[in-house]
Order: structure tokens, then sequence, then C-alpha cells
């Protein structure tokens, strides 16, 4: 359901601010229900210590607090699309989001620890080394230098090192985003506290980007709260502390240029966003479709972003990073690629093809999906400014949907683009997302592999149909637009 739609849908029904405020803030109170249960659970010593207070049933709470926070969140969504609120409800909520943040920013991240290879790159980059090149196991076992291992003589920085995740391989993150991990460390060195400062400055940039930007198209500015207040947004960016929220003020920034028709500073935004997560690659080409300027302009426009991309890329590739690896290897939490591998699994092994790797051809498969949907949403020019994040959402969409790796932390890139045109069927992910913490339950069981299928399909399968039958009854951007 889009804006122009909720805007129609309104102006045939008699005045419902007041109900609509007090769903708002019925809403609020649910939201903030589940987060302050949640936070009972940030500030026990550890997880394993949880588990022994509550007994097994402790690892169903996550996912059932994401559950309840979700559906509160969703229910509220609707509720702005339905009708503009009153002042005093919007800053209520601002409020509401800063309060949880803050209570966060004392927390611990449970069951995480993406946030230990953050500390070891950023230490890297403040301490003036290449975060590329060297595994953690290169370090601690002396093999990559003299100053490498100068960065580990303390006992902190040492434990720190041996808790990163694949120890044996170098970072996959791009340059921007090792930017800001030594900004963060040269802040506070081997502690949490720059890194979280620093998420929370991006987020606040981001929000007030968005809210600029739906002022300039002219768009309710309550909309804002779909970004401000998303539990997935709080549980794994502020919570959990991953580096995801990084891309949203790239994306956010573009946005915002876009409103204000500079071109070239959209440019730069959505190269500082390729910068941070290199996907936003796949937008370069929705610079060419925008009227609004030259055919020389955009082209040159386009040239920029991905002359940019392809440094950042080489930069990567040539410093010794594990790109390679995570695009050849990585997968977990995927619906439709996952299924993708067990047919073509199934189908390689009855036939004479048992040299081709289900993997690799699922991985081909799934990405041209992604570029056929690209080139179809080019087809067409786009004349508003609003167009691009529908046809963005769309394209973002299906990368998250369709890719082998589908942490509930990559929603948050659909995000900006969901502020400024509301899709409650993705939206939806909010609630199913979190029933990736049952994880911890399913990975003992004899039949995980079974119980994974399922869950994941419980995840995106209800998005999925939602998102097809509302795709036959929606019409395409650039006529909703009109």
């Amino acid at each position: 359901m889009t804006v122009a739609a909720a805007a129609k849908i309104r102006s045939d029904l008699p005045d419902r601010s007041t109900g609509r405020s007090a769903i708002l803030i019925g809403c609020l109170i649910g939201y903030l229900a589940a987060p302050a249960y949640a936070i009972l659970l940030y500030h026990t010593h550890s997880l394993e210590l949880l588990f022994e207070q509550l007994g097994f049933n402790a690892l169903f709470l996550l996912p059932a607090i994401g559950i309840a926070a979700g559906l509160a969140y969703l229910v509220m969504c609707m509720a702005l699309l339905g009708e503009e609120i009153k002042t005093r409800v919007f800053w209520t909520a601002i409020l509401a989001g800063c309060l949880c943040r803050a209570i966060l920013f004392f927390t611990d991240p449970v069951a995480e620890a993406d946030f230990f290879r953050y500390l070891w790159d950023g230490a890297s980059v403040a301490n003036g080394l290449s975060p590329y090149g060297f595994s953690p196991d290169d370090v601690l076992s002396g093999t990559a230098g003299p100053d490498h291992h100068a960065l580990i003589t303390s006992e902190d920085a040492r434990n720190w090192l041996t808790q990163v995740t694949y120890p044996d391989l170098p970072t996959i993150y791009p340059i921007i985003t090792q930017l800001f991990f030594g900004l963060s460390q040269a802040m506070t060195p081997w502690s949490l506290a720059g890194w979280k400062l620093v998420l929370l400055a991006v987020d606040g940039a981001t929000l007030w980007l968005l809210f600029r930007t739906l002022q300039q198209q002219d768009l309710p500015t309550s909309l804002v709260l779909i970004y401000w207040l998303n539990p997935i947004l709080l549980r794994y960016g502020h919570a959990s502390l991953h580096m995801d929220g990084l891309v949203m003020l790239g994306l956010a920034a573009m946005l915002y240029c876009f409103s204000r028709y500079r071109l070239w500073q959209a440019t730069a935004s959505l190269s500082l966003a390729i910068g941070v997560k290199l996907w936003p690659i796949l937008l370069v080409p929705l610079l060419l479709q925008y009227q609004k300027f030259s055919i020389r302009q955009r082209l040159l426009a386009c040239s920029l972003a991905g002359s940019i991309s392809v440094a950042f890329v080489a930069i990567m590739v040539l410093g010794g990073s594990s790109l390679q690896v995570f695009a050849s290897e990585w997968q977990r939490n995927d619906a439709v690629f996952g299924t993708l591998v067990l047919f073509l699994d199934h189908f390689i092994s009855d036939s004479s093809t048992a040299a081709l790797d289900s993997n690799r051809l699922a991985r081909l498969f799934s990405g041209l999906m992604i570029m056929v949907l690209l080139c179809f949403q080019l087809r067409k020019p786009w004349h508003t400014e609003s167009q691009i994040a529908s046809i963005a959402t769309i394209v973002t969409a299906a990368l998250f949907l369709l890719a082998p790796t589908g942490y509930p932390w990559y929603f948050l890139w659909l995000l900006p683009f969901l502020t400024i045109r509301p899709q409650i069927a993705l939206l939806a992910l909010s609630v199913t997302l979190p029933l990736y913490e049952l994880r911890f339950w399913y990975e003992n069981l004899p039949d995980a592999n079974w119980w994974k299928q399922l869950v994941v399909w419980i995840e995106f399968g209800p998005i999925l149909i939602w998102l097809l039958v509302t795709s036959i009854k929606r019409p395409e951007p650039d006529e909703a637009a009109r």
C-alpha cells in the first residue's frame, strides 16, 4: 500500500485523527513493552547463564520478544499510513525511540560476535595499517609482521582478537566501512563505546535526511517513524551493533539529494553507500533513467559512480580481502536460494552432470534473476523523486529475498526506501525475521537441516506470497506516482 493510495482512501473517510492517534499511542505502549523486557535479558551476565537460570525455553525468548515488537510496529505503520498524526504523538514517538537507543547504549550484544571483527579492523586502520591481506590467525601466529603483532601486546587486545569469527580469513568490509571502524577505535581503543557513538551519530543523521526528504516531497513527515521505531534496527543495529546502519546513511543522503535535484551530490552519496557495502552498485543504472537531467549529465554520473565502485572493489581484491570467499561460499537464512540449491542437488545427482556445483549454479541463477528484474525496472524513465524509492525498493528487496545470505540486519538496506514509499508487505518482515533467533535451538537437533528449511520458509514464505498478490494488484511505480 503506497502513501498515494492511503491518501485516496483517507479522502473518502470521515476525520479520525483522534482515533488514529490513540491507535499509535497503544502501539507505542506495546512496542516499548517488548524492548523493556529485552533489557532484562541484555543485563544478564551471559547468554549461557540466562539459559541455565530459565531452562531450555529461554531459547525461545529472543524470537518471541522480536515478534511481539514487530507486531506492534506493523500495526503502528498501518496507523501511520491511514492518517496524519498529531504533533504531540509524533514527538512522543521520537522520544520513545531515543529512550530505546539510550538504554541499549549501556548494554552488551547478546549472541553476536561480528563486532570483534569491527574492533580489530578499526584498530588496524587507526594505527595506519591495512586491514586487508592478513587474517587474525596470521596476526596471532606472528606471520603478519611486527607492526600488526604490536597491536595485540596488551591482554585485552589479544582477548578481543581471539574472539573474531572466521579468524582464518581477512576482512570482507569495504574501504569506507573501514574508515568508520578506524574512527571508532581512534576515539576509544579496544572498546565498544566509540563504535556505539558512531552508530548513534549515523542513525541521527539518517533520521534527519529522511525527515527532510519527506518534507521536500510533500509527504507526511510522520512517516519517518517507520525508520526510527523499526525493531530490526533497534535489535540488530543498536543492540547487536551490526554495521549495516552505515549503508542506510548513504542511501538516505541519495534520496535527499534527489529530492533537491542535485545529481552530483546524489551520485556521491550513492558512491558512499557502495564504499560501505558494495551491493548498491545495482542502483547505479537508475541514474540513467532520471529525465530531469540531460543524457550527458546522466552518463557522466553513471561513469563516475561506476569508476568509484571499480576502485573500491580493486582496493579490496588487490589488498587481499575475503570478498571472493564471501561471494562464492557464504550461505545463511536463505529460503529461495536454499530451496534452489536443494532442487539443483536433486537434478544433478540424477543426471550425468555430477561435475557441476549446485551452489554456484544457484548463485548464477539468482544473480540472473536480479539482473533481469533490474533491466525490467529500467525499461521506462522516471520523472519524480519518489519513483526512485519505489524502484530501488524492488531491486533491493529482490537482492535480499533471492541472495544466499538473508541475515535479519540486511533488511535495514530497505528501510530508507520504505520510509519514503512504504509497503506493508515488506515492513511485515519486521515480524517474521526474529525467527532467525531459533537457530540456537534447531542447530543442536539431529534433523537441524529440516528445521532450518521450515523456519526460513515461515520467515519468508508469507512475505513472498503477500508480495506476489500485491504486485498483481498494484500499479507500476511510474503509474502510481502520477
